[in-house]
């Protein structure tokens, strides 16, 4: 299975692709230098937080799979599936279940998804607990080949027959407990794999990918997600007494919304890792998969790039090296006129984030691998087309993520095309608002000026070089990015530039000698952004 192609020299962009994939082509891709790597090793967080592209799943699996633990991926749609159908049903034949009550039922799954897990390790499956356990899932399917989403379709449906069918006078809990199969109960099972885990000292995880469209769900999953929480807080709280560790994906986009969902957010939300990236760990990630692709299939070509035949993975140099090798030497003339580093340019048209690197990257070498045959080395022209290619794909990604807190993104940005410069003060930025007409749409501009800033489109002017203005944007930094109306300059993303003007636009820009945005944080540091 060829993961590394021409078409995709740095491998797909998304994490679930590879982990369809056989197991050690994830581990080998999968980066364990950065700093979030070693956090959430030395942490072990619940909860892994990160923006839309930023390997939220990956960090969920790599970093389980260090020093031998076992894993099994849960689609989170499948979870809330359950959950939420579990909870419709009692409430109509029943009454309503709880936060508290579905914390149970969370753990009652997620222990199957444990239980099916420890099925599949050699060293366990073959003991006497192992098999009483396997007895038990038997009964939802054969625990060799079941697929986890189907597991927790079977034990979910069974479940909410027994909550409905319970006599009065039990808790939820004493409910749950008295699920059976032809085997056992679950109690019974739940026991022996406790036991199991307890001798073998065998580290589980169940870990729960990021549902991509939770933020339009949010609502409706109040109680579910509440419930979760809940459950969750007794993993956090009382490691040393569960049998496995679990770990969700949650989009950093929706965190406040999520945190609302519980009483006790500073208890709940206390064991998390946000995931942030520095230029220079995407660029170790970039140079190395590029030396993958390289050893797989244009080894004899690495002196003519003046790559060195043996090639260390935790040396950022080397990693710069081997993408610089693929990128036109010297400086490059781009859009508003200024010669520049290739590297700084591809830098700055991301918000710092693996998905939207890999996209430009693999768009500016696919390319070139189709204009000519051999080394795919790009050309300035592939550069320029393949960045503006990808970047149409990143900006819808980042507006849809943003979409239910702010719909109203796209539009203002369609009123506002070629009606401002790349930088200007926040007053300025206002009347052109007024006269554009966004506001007879509906769209207020302080919410609009909020929204901007938290989305990535605008950012804070923070200084200029003789190349660039530099621009702090709210991606880079923990706190909020408010500007002083008089004082005050916004600027607009590289991303976003296409959005806000078209060519003649842009062409204008240039005519002006407007300077293009650098957004802070993007300099790897081998490179003079002056």
């Amino acid at each position: 299975m060829r993961i590394l192609t021409r078409n995709q020299p740095l491998g797909p962009p998304y994490t679930e692709e590879l982990l369809r994939s056989p197991r050690g082509i994830f581990e080998q891709l999968y980066d364990r230098m950065n700093g979030c790597h070693g956090r959430a090793e030395r942490d072990d967080p619940v909860y892994v937080v990160g923006r839309k592209g930023s390997g939220k799943t990956a960090f969920l699996v790599g970093t389980a799979f260090v020093d031998g633990a076992k894993v099994i991926l849960i689609k989170s749609e499948d979870a809330y599936h359950e959950i939420e159908r579990l909870r419709i049903r009692y409430a109509r034949e029943v009454g309503p279940l709880f936060a508290e009550n579905l914390a149970h039922v969370w753990q009652v799954l997620l222990t199957h998804a444990a239980m099916l897990l420890s099925c599949r390790v050699p060293g366990l499956r073959h003991t006497g607990e192992g098999r009483l356990i396997a007895s038990y899932l038997s009964s939802y399917g054969n625990p060799s080949s079941l697929e986890p989403g189907r597991l927790l379709a079977r034990v979910g449906s069974a479940l909410s027959d027994v909550l409905v069918r319970s006599i009065p006078g039990l808790t939820v809990e004493e409910m749950c407990a008295s699920l059976r199969t032809d085997v056992a109960t679950y109690e019974v099972a739940h026991r022996s794999f406790v036991d199991l885990i307890e001798r073998e000292r065998v580290r589980l995880y169940v870990v729960v990918d990021n549902l991509e469209d939770l933020h339009v769900h949010v609502a409706e999953l109040r109680t579910t997600l509440s419930g979760l929480f809940r459950a969750t807080r007794e993993f956090a709280g009382t490691a040393d007494a569960q049998p496995f560790k679990v770990r969700f994906a949650f989009p950093a986009e929706l965190v406040q919304r999520l945190r609302d969902l519980t009483a006790n957010p500073e208890k709940d939300f206390l064991d998390y890792l946000v995931i942030r990236w520095t230029a220079a760990e995407l660029m170790t990630i970039a140079g190395n998969r590029l030396r993958r692709y390289l050893d797989l299939y244009h080894q004899d070509d690495l002196g003519r790039l003046g790559l060195p035949r043996q090639h260390d993975e935790r040396d950022h140099q080397m990693a710069e090296a081997t993408l610089r090798s693929l990128l036109p030497r010297g400086g490059m003339r781009t859009g508003l006129g200024s010669d520049e580093d290739p590297v700084a340019y591809i830098m700055r048209h991301t918000q710092l984030l693996p998905r939207h690197l890999i996209q430009i990257l693999n768009e500016i070498l696919s390319r070139s691998a189709r204009h000519r045959r051999g080394v795919p080395v790009a050309t300035p022209r592939d550069v320029l087309d393949g960045v503006r290619e990808a970047e149409l794909r990143i900006v819808d990604g980042i507006l849809s993520s943003y979409s239910h807190d702010y719909p109203y993104m796209a539009t203002a940005l369609g009123y506002l095309k070629n009606h401002i410069p790349n930088t200007l003060t926040c007053s300025e930025l206002h009347r052109a608002f007024n006269a554009a007409g966004v506001a007879r749409s509906g769209v207020d501009y302080s919410d609009f000026l909020e929204a901007a800033l938290d989305v990535g489109v605008l950012g804070i002017v923070d200084g200029s070089t003789s190349r660039y203005t530099v621009g702090r944007f709210s991606y880079t930094f923990t706190e909020t990015l408010r500007p002083v109306e008089d004082e005050d300059q916004v600027c607009v993303h590289p991303l976003f530039m296409f959005r806000l003007f078209d060519r003649g636009g842009i062409r204008r820009l240039r005519d002006q000698g407007r300077l293009p945005v650098y957004p802070y944080g993007s300099d790897t540091g081998q490179f003079d952004r002056d």
